[in-house]
């Protein structure tokens, strides 16, 4: 069981400000890293100072915060990407001799590089062997990166052995679990050591390995414990930290009233507008909803409209698709823009957001707010969105395979998805099943009895 946790959390701190120039290029891209992953604005302005004194690693994280957001066309400051991108490349050579010479932070720095494909020969397990190197040698933003990329790799693994697979595959899958045990174990060691020396991201991680974010495999390595879990969380969320993505956790678990604490839509909103000061795309989104509904702040939907413009600008893919859904439906402030509407569903869609796909497919299925009906794209969008686990796409799939609405028609493939979609609790898949068996045993019923008509042909029309 876990530990109980605090009720009541410390009074949300104020956003940091632009800190005045030290003149020192190394002081300034301290300051630049520590605000990298929470406030895209300073961190702008502290790695812009050492950048132009020619310090490499400002270089490298300055283009990175210029990289624009996925699925925006857009590019930022394209000049100053240029001239970083140049004295990246004319410095890296540099930077990989320091690091084969045991230079920790250059190690560091060329393993980003070489992920981020900043550097030339970008390639992922070299990229991972720099990144160790650097984390033997104990350096912390190194044991915070090796520690994440180990739990993104085993700790949410559900692979489980089965009595009725092969014995050697049961081997295998046994082996994977114990792996992914031993990796997880190594993640979580790795991510104290780095939080116990200040490192907010490394704070967080940890604390999310308490509240068992992870999955199963790291909540049977390292159990819930709620306790620690928001002493960790708040450790990173106030200052000198205020790491912004620990702020949107600690509003979430107020808004939904999760880890002991009461619910609070107040408090939540106060941390989302902390976080969202920082530039935060989803504590954006999390403080626009409380907008939109009135719960813990004004209800103010030009407010909320704007929070929400400004995270799907970022490139954060659930407030694209609600950005598209307010211009489907249109809001209070505003009519309907189907343009604008399909436009952000896609955009969304793009980056594998379920409910997105599903929305484009329902538009493309109906013809509206499109320019033609397109059941072909319609099912490429939902059989997409079904991949992804959503059980309202695998509910469609099976009406368009039962009449062969933009697929070819496919009694047994609809029946599949009807009974994926079952599984996944789908209200409208389990009364489809349910609409098909019913028919199938009033088919055979009517063929013992050898009655006639249309009641002995099997069932075609769709279980809907």
């Amino acid at each position: 069981a876990a530990a109980a946790a605090p009720t009541t959390l410390p009074p949300v701190p104020e956003p940091p400000e632009l800190l005045a120039d030290t003149g020192d290029a190394e002081t300034e891209f301290a300051r630049g890293f520590s605000f990298f992953r929470s406030n895209t604005a300073l961190a702008l302005a502290h790695l812009r100072r050492a950048a132009a004194r020619g310090h490499v690693g400002a270089n490298v994280y300055l283009l990175r915060c210029l990289q624009p957001p996925k699925q925006l066309t857009e590019p930022t400051e394209p000049e100053e990407q240029e001239r970083c991108r140049a004295l990246v490349s004319a410095q890296m050579p540099t930077v990989r001799v320091q690091a084969e010479q045991g230079n920790a932070p250059m190690q560091h720095l060329l393993s980003v590089s070489l992920r981020w494909k900043l550097a030339a020969g970008a390639d992922a397990r070299e990229a991972l062997g720099w990144t160790e190197r650097a984390a033997k040698r104990g350096y912390v933003p190194a044991l915070c990166d090796l520690a994440f990329i180990m739990l993104k790799r085993w700790g949410r693994r559900r692979e489980q052995p089965r009595v009725d697979q092969p014995v050697a595959r049961v081997a295998q899958a046994a082996q994977a679990v114990r792996t992914a045990k031993v990796n997880v174990a190594r993640a979580a060691k790795l991510l104290r050591q780095a939080a116990e020396q200040d490192h907010a991201p490394a704070q967080y991680g940890y604390a999310l390995l308490f509240l068992g974010h992870y999955g199963e495999q790291a909540r049977s390595v390292v159990p819930p414990d709620f306790e620690q879990g928001l002493a960790w969380a708040i450790r990173a969320a106030i200052a000198p930290h205020q790491l912004a993505s620990a702020q949107v956790c600690l509003g979430e678990s107020c808004a939904e009233g999760l880890y002991g604490l009461a619910q609070d839509f107040e408090q939540a909103a106060a941390w989302f507008a902390a976080a969202a000061k920082q530039g935060d795309p989803a504590a954006q989104l999390e403080l626009a909803m409380c907008h939109h509904y009135g719960l813990g702040a004004a209800r103010d939907p030009a407010v909320a409209m704007t929070l929400l413009q400004q995270a799907a600008h970022r490139g954060l893919a659930s407030a694209q698709h609600a950005l598209g859904l307010f211009h489907l439906h249109g809001w209070a402030e505003g009519p309907p823009d189907a343009e604008q509407a399909v436009a952000w569903l896609t955009r969304a869609a793009r980056q594998d957001c379920s409910e997105a796909q599903v929305a484009l497919g329902e538009l493309l299925l109906a013809g509206k707010a499109v320019e033609r009906r397109d059941p072909a794209l319609a099912a490429l969008w939902l059989t997409k969105a079904a991949g992804l686990g959503n059980p309202g796409a695998a509910a469609l799939l099976a009406i368009c395979f039962w009449l062969g609405v933009g697929v070819t028609r496919s009694t047994t493939r609809a029946i599949g998805w009807m009974r994926r979609g079952t599984l996944q609790g789908n209200a409208l898949s389990q009364h489809q099943l349910a609409m098909y068996y019913f028919r199938i045993a009033r088919f055979k019923r009517a063929s013992a009895n050898g009655s006639g008509g249309g009641a002995t042909a099997a069932p075609t029309a769709a279980p809907t």
